[in-house]
Formats: C-alpha cells, sequence, structure tokens
C-alpha cells in the first residue's frame, strides 16, 4: 500500500481581503468541495459554528475561529478525516498566530504537507480601509495621515508572517488582492484546484470599500451623540445593508502621502521578492492630493446641516432606547421578569409547576455567554436535536428558552443542580448560567456536570 502524507490547505485570510466572504462561499460549499476530493470541515468549537451563519445568509468567520491552538485543532481534525487526502482550514485569525507563534506552521509541515494560501493588498489601499473601519467603530481619531503616519504596522506584520512561511518549508501562494478584487472567487478556486462555478456565491457584500465622505462624517457625529458603545448599529449597516456605491477616493496631503511611500518602498521590494511579477506591489489605488495640507476635506453627498440633523436624530433615539434598556432591567420590584413553566418538575410552585424567571435583556446576556467556555454551541446543537433541526442561533435558543427549560449550556454545567443547590437563583429572574457568570462564581458557588453526585 503507497503512503501518503495528507495535504493541508491553509487559508491565511489577513484582513481587508475578502477573507469573511471566501470562508462563507465555503462554508455553502462543502458538498462540491468534498466531490473535488477537497474536505473542508466543520469543527466543533465554543464558538458560534461559522457554518450556520453562513446557512443563514451571513458572514462566516472560518472553520478555525479564533485560531487558538490551531496546529492541535488541525492536527486532530485530520485524524479524524483520516480517508481524505486534501484538507482546508481557514481563519483571519491564522495570520496573528503565525507571526506571533513563528514555529506553528513549520510544526504543521512536520507531519503535513502544508499549502499556504495568502491575500495580502496594496499598502494604501489597505490602510485607508482600516482606517474607515476605525472611523466607523469610534476606535479611531483624527485624519488618515495621522493613522498611517503613527499607527499603521500592517507591512511588517505581512513581511514577518512572509519570512516565517519562507522558513517553514510548506509551499506558499501568495496573492495581491488588489488585483484579484473583481474575481476574488476565481481567483481562490483555481488556487486550491477547483472550478470556479462549483462554488456557491454567499448573498453577503464582498466588497472593501473604503466610506465616502459623507458616511465617514455621519459615522463620526453619530458616534459623538451615542457613544462608542453603539458602535455596532452604525457600523454593520454601512457595511452591509446600505446599497454599494462608488465610495470618494481618499484624500491625503501631497506631502503625507510621499512620506508613507518612502516608508512604504523598502518594505514593497522586500515583499516582491517573494512574489510572482503580476502580484507585485506598486501600483496604489487612485486618491486626491490635498493641495492644502489637510485631508478633511472632499465633496459631502449631503449637506454637512442635513447629517447632522439625521445624526442627531437617531442618537437622540438610540439614547432613548438605552434609557429602556436599563429601565427593563432595573423596574421599581427590583425584577424584571417573563416568567416561564417548566417541565419535569423541581421545586414546585402553585399550580404544581416550577417556574423560573428570564430577563429581557438578551442582547446584554448574549455577549456574556457567547464568550463564556461554560457555554458550548457545538455541544448544545448535539445535545438538543429540536434546537439545530430549528436551525436557531444556539446561544439565542438557550437565552429565550433553554435557560427556563432548565437545559444544560454544555457538559460542564448542570443547570437543574444550580438551581435546586441555590434557591436564590429562582428569585433573581435570571438565567441560570448568566446568574453563575455575573453572581454565583464571584461567591465561590459550586457547578456540577450533568450526571455528577
Amino acid at each position: 500500500m503507497t503512503s501518503y502524507r495528507q495535504e493541508i490547505i491553509l487559508h491565511v485570510g489577513h484582513s481587508k481581503t475578502g477573507s469573511s466572504w471566501i470562508q462563507s462561499c465555503l462554508a455553502l460549499s462543502v458538498g462540491a468541495l468534498r466531490d473535488a476530493g477537497i474536505e473542508y470541515p466543520e469543527i466543533e468549537s465554543p464558538e458560534i459554528t461559522p457554518f450556520f451563519w453562513a446557512q443563514r445568509g451571513g458572514i462566516s468567520s472560518g472553520n478555525l475561529g479564533s485560531a487558538e491552538r490551531f496546529v492541535d485543532t488541525v492536527t486532530e481534525t485530520a485524524r479524524q478525516h483520516a480517508k481524505a487526502r486534501r484538507l482546508l482550514f481557514s481563519s483571519e485569525k491564522v495570520f496573528d498566530r503565525i507571526r506571533e507563534e513563528n514555529g506553528s506552521i513549520a510544526e504543521l509541515q512536520k507531519q503535513f504537507d502544508v499549502t499556504v494560501i495568502l491575500f495580502t493588498r496594496e499598502f494604501f489601499a489597505h490602510a485607508n480601509s482600516e482606517y474607515n473601519q476605525g472611523v466607523k467603530r469610534s476606535q479611531t481619531t483624527g485624519t488618515l495621515d495621522d493613522y498611517i503616519a503613527k499607527h499603521y504596522r500592517q507591512p511588517e506584520y505581512v513581511l514577518d508572517v512572509l519570512r516565517v512561511l519562507e522558513c517553514s518549508g510548506c509551499r506558499v501562494k501568495v496573492f495581491n488582492y488588489s488585483r484579484h478584487a473583481s474575481h476574488l472567487l476565481d481567483t481562490f478556486a483555481a488556487a486550491i484546484g477547483i472550478a470556479p462555478e462549483k462554488l456557491v456565491v454567499p448573498p453577503v457584500a464582498r466588497v472593501n470599500r473604503s466610506l465616502d465622505a459623507a458616511e465617514i462624517y455621519f459615522a463620526r457625529r453619530f458616534n459623538e451623540v451615542s457613544g462608542s458603545s453603539s458602535h455596532a448599529l452604525i457600523a454593520d449597516p454601512l457595511c452591509e445593508q446600505l446599497p454599494l456605491h462608488p465610495a470618494d477616493v481618499p484624500s491625503i496631503a501631497r506631502q503625507d502621502y510621499e512620506a508613507f511611500r518612502e516608508r512604504m518602498e523598502p518594505l514593497e521590494a522586500t515583499m516582491n521578492r517573494w512574489l510572482p511579477h503580476a502580484e507585485r506591489y506598486g501600483e496604489e489605488e487612485a486618491m486626491v492630493f490635498d493641495e492644502q495640507g489637510s485631508s478633511s476635506g472632499g465633496v459631502l453627498q449631503f449637506s454637512t446641516a442635513q447629517i447632522d440633523i439625521l445624526a442627531r436624530s437617531l442618537g437622540r433615539e438610540f439614547a432613548r432606547l438605552k434609557q429602556v434598556e436599563q429601565n427593563a432591567r432595573r423596574p421599581a420590584n427590583g425584577s424584571a421578569r417573563i416568567l416561564g413553566p417548566l417541565s419535569g418538575g423541581l421545586s414546585r410552585v402553585g399550580g404544581g409547576r416550577f417556574r423560573i424567571a428570564v430577563t429581557p435583556d438578551i442582547g446584554a446576556m448574549y455577549a456574556v455567554i457567547a464568550t463564556s467556555p461554560l457555554f458550548d454551541a457545538a455541544w448544545y446543537l448535539r445535545s438538543y436535536p429540536d434546537v439545530k433541526a430549528a436551525r436557531i442561533d444556539p446561544i439565542e435558543h438557550y437565552l429565550r428558552h433553554g435557560g427556563r427549560e432548565l437545559r444544560n449550556p454544555s457538559g460542564a454545567f448542570d443547570a437543574r443542580a444550580y438551581v435546586e443547590r441555590y434557591p436564590s437563583v429562582r428569585a433573581s429572574g435570571l438565567n441560570p448560567l448568566y446568574h453563575y457568570i455575573s453572581h454565583g462564581k464571584k461567591k465561590g458557588w459550586v457547578i456540577s456536570q450533568p450526571g455528577a453526585q
């Protein structure tokens, strides 16, 4: 019998290069990939499975998710798919893991035949896209000129990753996203050896575009009114919901751009040693030079007065909704509750049925539960087939229904035992796991695994 090493194809998605769009496509194309001899496995993880979001028309984050201990995950998954000759993995976070843990790819190469697919992007276009993202999310202040001079360090990071890959012994395919944005899937399909028409195009926007001047101004004004914690309210619609339209070209002071180019040229020359001629750097996207020395100009599609009215109106409405939420969480009697009966008995109340309350503040609890290792989305879906069949977000189901039904959030937390052991949980009106995270854990309260005595 001929022995062989499995081939691992690792899509190392660098930021602002269409990674989420590619990953959504892969999640929707599992069958076609398998027919072509490539396994794109759905990996069980404490995170919500990216396949779930892609199937609902959303953005996938890749099957390796946060990519923590990704070498172990890839190795174990390959063992579970021992008959698969080629396995494909993807995550934006792998880029950072490779840079920070520079022996990880070499370790993987010792066990498998590794091919890395990396998309990078012309540096000025990438810097402008990152700057726009920061403005939308109220994480960046100042001008584009300030940002690229003081904060933009991605070119150095790309070089770090390329050096690590060069020393690892694996095959590397590097593509300049700026040359392939309009036919990104075709390029990726060719890189993995599959016909592009076999891949399912995800129903989500794929274009990494800059915001126009009106959107930048609106994002800043809205964030000033509503506060930085509201960034998702403006960032997500700008990214995904608004109709795509041509954005203004970035505006930058000529002297600042020339300083940026001077800093980039030696880095680009180093990168170009790794790249085929067609992928080489040095051709930047169009821009507008502000000869007055300031990049704050630009033509707005709407007047600033119109945008101010819109931003204030939405900002005030958002503030009002936040106040409603706070009032719902802290009513006069101290406990906002939605009571629902539990089946199977327990400590019975009134007409023979146990009741537990859940707060209506699903949004705040969602973030807490989603980051807790005590909620295992894959375990929850496996343990409760009705949730999987209904194609419901497992965390949302747990918060709206599973908690008051005393379903267990994972194999590490017995909800029924916790409620029986601490009767005050019942009176609090809180989801059992949320209660433990926010209250019980601080008090040293005990939890147990389901079935443990």
